[in-house]
């Protein structure tokens, strides 16, 4: 029976560690399948999305697979096998220079949103969309606004219809899970609350389904200078796009 979890910081990053106990200490062997999400939900006391976060996170990381219409495995190599960026969280370790972190987010969620531009589907909309609404609902509850807000940019990653591509972004946002979370707080404490984001977001969601790539890359870049400013950083390199892209235009595309 697996212990309920005390609330933590970042609950996502909480499951993922109690999971990857249990499958190293032998509670999961390999090819054992985990319990269903509402299960695990119950178990630790937390949501079904987080379950689903921690989940996809060790999948990023090899440590589980899915089956179709099975549900969640333990990989043949349940110690996983994945480059992780320094982490903080640990006493002693390196810190992330979330300087460097963002240049590369700069330069891959850019592209990404532009690739989106030209291949999404209305599948894909429809996930940035439900997205957008989560982040809209759990704007006070930081863990849940920054679940839903990489769900957000994984979308984004999905709709390129790349897999390689989507696979990178998918690990990016995994490792940066807690600074969006940092990101919904400190846009809280601020007089305009988390709202210039989700302008940002919506930005981007719209010039998607406009279908028009150069608006896509200008309204993500701008998102991604801005974010950066929000959390004190100041990308050094000299950008394509403006940190002043109209917001006004954001709620044309959107629901």
């Amino acid at each position: 029976m697996i212990d309920p979890l005390e609330r933590p910081s970042s609950l996502v990053e909480r499951v993922v560690h109690k999971l990857q106990t249990e499958i190293q200490s032998g509670v999961y062997p390999a090819n054992t399948r985990l319990p269903a999400e509402q299960t695990l939900a119950d178990n630790f006391k937390v949501s079904r999305p987080v379950i689903r976060e921690a989940i996809a996170r060790l999948k990023v990381d090899h440590i589980l697979v899915t089956r179709k219409g099975s549900g969640a495995y333990v990989s043949d190599n349940p110690v996983g096998n994945a480059y992780r960026l320094a982490d903080s969280s640990k006493a002693g370790g390196p810190e992330i220079n979330f300087q460097h972190v963002f240049e590369l987010r700069y330069w891959a969620e850019c592209a990404a949103a532009e690739l989106a531009a030209l291949r999404r589907t209305p599948n894909d909309l429809l996930a940035m969309r439900c997205a957008l609404d989560d982040m809209d609902r759990c704007a006070d509850d930081f863990a849940a606004a920054g679940v839903a807000d990489l769900a957000f940019h994984r979308a984004i990653a999905i709709a390129t219809h790349n897999p390689y591509f989507s696979g990178f972004v998918d690990f990016l946002a995994h490792q940066l899970l807690e600074t969006r979370r940092l990101a919904w707080e400190n846009s809280a404490q601020r007089a305009l609350g988390p709202s210039p984001a989700q302008q940002e977001h919506r930005l981007i969601l719209a010039a998607i389904v406009a279908a028009d790539p150069k608006a896509a890359r200008e309204a993500a870049c701008a998102h991604l200078l801005t974010a950066a400013q929000r959390l004190g950083l100041s990308l050094s390199f000299n950008a394509q796009a403006s940190a002043t892209y109209p917001l006004e235009k954001a709620a044309h595309g959107t629901r």
